[in-house]
């Protein structure tokens, strides 16, 4: 590796001591100019040019001279490397991420500075190019003009690396067409996540420092999607445990990037219905419509957010046979135009029609729609019913990262109050942010420069914001940095497609959020963070991170739920209640009643029929004795009555006997 820092400065110390010693010496050069002015001349001629050096090592001034032998060179490749930065001039709602010139531009001052200080290029190695893309200003022409800037740099002999763009229609097309310039042209971009874009026989020079979206979907898939391929392994670790006695539990742990590992496997939530509800004027539920009442065809291009769930609904069909099968024919959406004027309540009927779907509904717009989505959730009830949770991909991480609820423009604090309840069953999918304090320097670094440079806040009215799409060109040109140094080392061709690219791919560095990790195919790993509302501390903070280079998935707190607990898969009410279980109709009530009712009497009827038998029975035997007969003094009475009956009539005692038992009898059959 080439120390072009260590070289630069000596000489400006070499260049600093010869313009001293002439400085000095100038008086004796008057005094000797009397009396021989051909030497003198000659010293002053020497001294005027040493001085001009060390300028020129100070301040790194590269001098274009018409003639190719007077150009600055190194190891016989001419100096500078021209570096063509397309990037719109101005913030629009065409570009999601928020990448402008005005942004980038500090970022990219401080990433050279830091590279020369390093010693990883020299002071006058690379020269700055910068081509509005005008995507702020038609999103179907920001194509056109970006290709032009391109062409127009090749033709001038001023192009040898391409960073920037932020719509990935330029990013595509300046790709294809740059590969086929001379030994082709290595194109960095912080943006360009979208899938196709991972193709690398159609974009063989493309490296992407954020690499791709299906790293995004990754993430999503193995938090809160259901995966047989998780079952079956739980399942086979299992019935390993039962069978195995002596294993140790570290020969469990798997090595393969394609499954978790097995202290992870609570976080997954396993849900099978999804919703996805997003920004898209070419598929918006409320475009505008012909007078005939057919909608209207609108010539946009597709918006960032499609891209993303793109990728989901893809990584989703590829790793479960469940999704492949239940999204075969059609993915479950809703897409919407967020920049036309909407309707009172439209939001609450897009709400509406998602909720039959499904109860996870994960969304994809700018952080003011989401809000509005949010609030119409709390007004139907789903953002505090516990049934339902929403699910955030934030493409944007602006300001809003922390308390995306609050606005300042509200005019009382109700409305942000009810934003803040319904953002409790809200979770947030983002690209990690460092917290590094290299960090936090590098951006009070970028601040300043912004301010006191490029005078930002005067000419956007706007304070300077940072965003991981925006530090991560400082990234972009350290790695470039790097991999042109080690090519010249090398002594390759550092204006060869291929060189250059080579150096950049499968490798680590060090990057200003710490180690960055490009893949064999030119990708980043990036990392994801899932960000839940803690109550205790009124902000939204990470509970858990993806990590796409060791392919782990971990938790760092714990979950917030409305209900207490995830919902389940599907809503057991519903946004109405319409979907609450429902009692039984009026005539399963009335034949119940019905047959109770008959069992009632059937079960009295039986009770009286079987007493009245009884008695009866009872009746009927002739052998009865009432207590009374077996009473004494009863029984004297009686004996005495007998006596005087038979004075009376003279019947026996023992005729008396049988005849009041036969008249016992025969009263109690008269009775009966």
């Amino acid at each position: 590796m080439i120390n072009f820092g260590v070289s630069l400065l000596q000489r400006s110390v070499m260049a600093s001591a010869t313009a001293i010693i002439a400085i000095i010496a100038f008086p004796f050069h008057i005094d000797y100019f009397r009396r021989r002015k051909q030497f003198a001349i000659i010293s002053i001629l020497i001294a005027i040019s040493l001085f001009a050096n060390f300028i020129r090592a100070a301040f790194g001034q590269v001098v274009n001279a018409t003639d190719k032998g007077d150009r600055l060179t190194i190891n016989g490749h001419r100096l500078p490397f021209n570096v063509l930065v397309v990037l719109p001039e101005n913030e629009s709602s065409n570009d999601n991420f928020g990448i402008t010139m005005p942004k980038a531009r500090p970022v990219i001052d401080i990433s050279v500075i830091d590279a020369i200080r390093s010693g990883k290029i020299g002071a006058d190695f690379l020269n700055f190019t910068y081509h509005d893309s005008k995507l702020s200003e038609n999103a179907n022409l920001a194509e056109r003009y970006a290709t032009l800037g391109v062409v127009t740099a090749y033709c001038s002999h001023r192009l040898d690396a391409i960073l920037g763009f932020a719509d990935s229609y330029s990013l595509a097309t300046t790709s294809k067409i740059t590969a086929a310039f001379g030994h082709g042209i290595p194109v960095i971009t912080t943006a360009g996540m979208v899938s196709n874009l991972g193709d690398r026989q159609t974009y063989p020079f493309l490296t992407r420092i954020q690499g791709g979206y299906r790293q995004m979907a990754d993430s999503m898939y193995k938090l809160i999607a259901y995966r047989e391929e998780f079952e079956e392994d739980t399942s086979a670790k299992r019935k390993k445990v039962r069978t195995s006695t002596t294993t140790n539990s570290a020969s469990h742990s798997s090595s393969s990037r394609d499954r978790l590992p097995v202290q992870e496997s609570h976080l997954s939530l396993g849900y099978q219905n999804f919703v996805l509800m997003y920004h898209d004027k070419r598929r918006a539920v409320n475009r505008p419509r012909l007078a005939s009442g057919e909608v209207m065809v609108v010539e946009s291009v597709s918006s960032h957010c499609y891209f993303t769930l793109y990728a989901i609904k893809n990584f989703f069909t590829e790793k479960s046979a469940y999704f492949k099968e239940a999204w075969k024919i059609q993915t479950p959406s809703l897409a919407f135009d967020e920049e036309i004027a909407r309707l009172p309540g439209e939001i609450e009927s897009w709400l509406k029609i998602v909720s039959e779907l499904a109860n996870v509904i994960i969304l994809c717009a700018s952080p003011n729609t989401v809000r509005e989505i949010m609030l119409a959730a709390y007004n139907l009830g789903m953002a505090t019913s516990g049934e339902y949770v929403f699910i955030n991909i934030d493409v944007s991480t602006g300001s809003h990262a922390e308390r995306p609820w609050l606005r300042s423009n509200d005019t009382t604090s109700l409305e942000n109050e009810k934003a803040k309840k319904a953002y409790q069953a809200l979770k947030t999918i983002s690209l990690r942010r460092s917290d590094l304090d290299e960090y936090k320097n590098f951006e009070s670094r970028v601040k300043e420069r912004a301010e006191k440079t490029y005078n930002y806040s005067a000419k956007t009215g706007k304070e300077y914001e940072m965003n991981n799409f925006i530090s991560a060109f400082y990234d972009a040109l350290l790695l470039y940095a790097i991999a042109l140094n080690e090519t010249l080392t090398e002594g390759l061709d550092p204006r060869n497609g291929p060189n250059i690219t080579s150096k950049m791919w499968n490798r680590t560095f060090v990057g200003i959020t710490g180690n960055v990790s490009i893949d064999e195919n030119g990708d980043r790993y990036s990392d994801y963070s899932l960000l839940d509302l803690d109550p205790q501390q009124d902000k939204f903070v990470e509970v858990a991170y993806y990590s796409s280079a060791s392919n782990e998935l971990k938790q760092v707190a714990e979950f917030h739920w409305v209900g207490g607990s995830p919902p389940k898969d599907s809503p057991v009410c519903g946004w109405d209640h319409s979907k609450c279980p429902e009692g039984y109709p009026l005539y399963v009530y009335l034949l119940s009643g019905s047959t109770i009712f008959i069992l009632i009497l059937m079960s009295g009827f039986i009770y009286f029929w079987r007493r009245y038998r009884l008695e009866a029975e009872l009746a009927a035997m002739s052998w009865k004795i009432r207590w009374e007969d077996l009473d004494g003094d009863e029984m004297k009475k009686e004996k005495k009555k007998s006596r005087r009956m038979r004075r009376l009539h003279g019947f026996s005692f023992e005729s008396e006997t049988l005849l009041r038992s036969y008249s016992r009898t025969s009263n109690g059959s008269e009775n009966v």
